[in-house]
């Protein structure tokens, strides 16, 4: 997608982003653009109610908000230049009396592992001017990196004229706050999704030689672990152990001892230990974190589930160490694909599809294990081999392959096929061969909306080469 340069961010603000969660910008279009869009929204909310996915093609005047430069430029710059909007999106009707919601996450798109790398975002778009009193969308800035709700963090009112777009990771901490005024806020909510990991930065590079994250004071704090890993995720590094210069904490160092002589000490708890704790990368830190997995996902997949907020069975911390471990924890991650505890199956699927593009060489043994009876391996392993970016002949074929299994599986909030929507969007974002035409010409016309969508995303980035 092309973007004028001059509307990419800036060091600072990508960096800001890192720590926050959010980037606010306005767009360059005029106030009776805004105007008319809110007067044609409230208007079909009373003859139709208020539109969901349709939103798009009911108001298609939309579609200029998301073709500014100013917001291509911003959302190029954290989800690269291929991004593409994810079909579900939503428009927020808050009129006069409503009450405030909870602090919450949105459920886990296709049911899938959170990533703490931006691989998804939200855009809140307002139509009018929004003041406090207006029951603004509240956030909390920061709390992206964490499952549980951060109830010191102080909260954000998103405030701000007609035009205005908040850019937000996706699992960043929210609510609408009440409306006390007498008139009717909109937000109008879309999603969008990087198809394609960093290579080399996708903003306004600046001109500094030393890129390494913590020469910059003012972004010093307790999980700065997680922020130097992010930003040289970003950079498209692929081995950070020697570029990155941890920051120093007690708790830090006491869990990791001197090195390789800590590896088999006990549970690792802390998500910045376990950051740290998967950059060190020897082959006794990473058996510790292996094991640690193993234990992890048979005792949690239950609570997981149980939650009822379609959270992923294998959603645990452990993943974004191994994460940051890359490429040196896949030989013993794929030796442990075959563990005959689905959990473990699960988990070590998950945690290939945490890292992404270093998982590249995994993709056979996740091209397997979407043959798995195991829902959650299947669905684990479509989600992950689209992040891998592997495009060879065998993971289309394998991906296709599981766009026709219409074996049953536990729904999620938005989808009765997460495995096969998965599937599609996976194919989707690896760019599919000319061979895989007819069968997404086929999936275009499927009875599930979303899988209809990525099939129709998928047409439209063909490889004819």
């Amino acid at each position: 997608m092309y973007t004028d340069n001059k509307f990419l961010l800036t060091d600072q603000e990508m960096r800001k982003f890192i720590v926050n969660g959010y980037h606010i910008v306005k767009t360059s279009l005029p106030p009776d653009f805004h105007q008319k869009i809110q007067s044609r929204i409230l208007a079909l909310i009373e003859t139709e109610g208020t539109p969901g996915n349709n939103l798009l093609s009911k108001v298609p005047m939309l579609d200029n908000v998301f073709t500014n430069p100013a917001i291509t430029g911003a959302l190029t710059s954290i989800l690269g230049p291929d991004y593409v909007m994810h079909p579900h999106r939503a428009c927020h009707y808050h009129p006069p009396k409503s009450q405030a919601q909870v602090w919450h996450k949105d459920y886990p798109i296709g049911g899938n592992i959170r990533y703490h790398r931006p691989r998804m975002a939200m855009a809140f778009y307002y139509p009018q001017d929004v003041s406090d009193e207006m029951g603004p969308t509240a956030i909390q800035p920061g709390t992206q990196y964490f499952q549980q709700y951060q109830k010191m963090v102080e909260g954000l009112l998103l405030c701000g004229q007609a035009g205005t777009v908040t850019i937000v990771h996706y699992d960043l901490w929210h609510k609408a706050t009440e409306n006390r005024s007498k008139k009717i806020r909109l937000m109008l909510k879309f999603l969008f999704c990087r198809t394609e990991e960093p290579q080399q930065p996708s903003w306004n590079l600046g001109g500094c030689d030393d890129l390494s994250w913590n020469k910059r004071s003012s972004f010093l704090g307790v999980n700065q672990n997680i922020w130097q890993h992010i930003w040289e995720w970003y950079l498209g590094h692929r081995d950070t152990r020697k570029k990155i210069s941890y920051m120093a904490n007690p708790r830090a160092e006491k869990i990791m001892g001197t090195g390789e002589q800590s590896a088999n000490q006990g549970k690792i708890t802390h998500l910045s230990d376990l950051y740290k704790f998967g950059v060190l990368g020897s082959p006794l830190s990473i058996s510790r974190l292996i094991k640690q997995l193993s234990n992890e996902s048979k005792t949690e997949s239950t609570s997981n589930l149980d939650r009822s907020d379609f959270t992923n069975p294998s959603q645990i911390p452990i993943l974004y160490g191994l994460a940051a471990g890359g490429k040196r924890a896949v030989t013993e991650l794929v030796e442990a694909i075959n563990n005959p505890d689905w959990q473990v199956r699960a988990a070590v699927c998950s945690a290939l599809g945490c890292i992404g593009k270093d998982a590249k060489s995994a993709a056979p043994h996740l091209a397997k294990a979407l043959s798995d009876d195991s829902e959650w391996v299947r669905r684990n392993a479509a989600e992950a081999l689209g992040n891998t970016g592997d495009t060879s002949q065998m993971t289309e074929t394998a991906l296709l392959k599981a766009l026709d299994d219409k074996r049953k599986t536990s729904p999620w909030s938005l989808s009765d096929s997460p495995l096969r929507e998965n599937a599609v969007a996976s194919l989707a974002k690896v760019r599919p061969s000319s061979k895989a035409i007819c069968k997404l010409k086929e999936a275009s016309e499927d009875e599930n909306e979303y899988i209809r969508a990525w099939a129709r995303i998928g047409l439209s980035r063909i490889r004819y080469n």
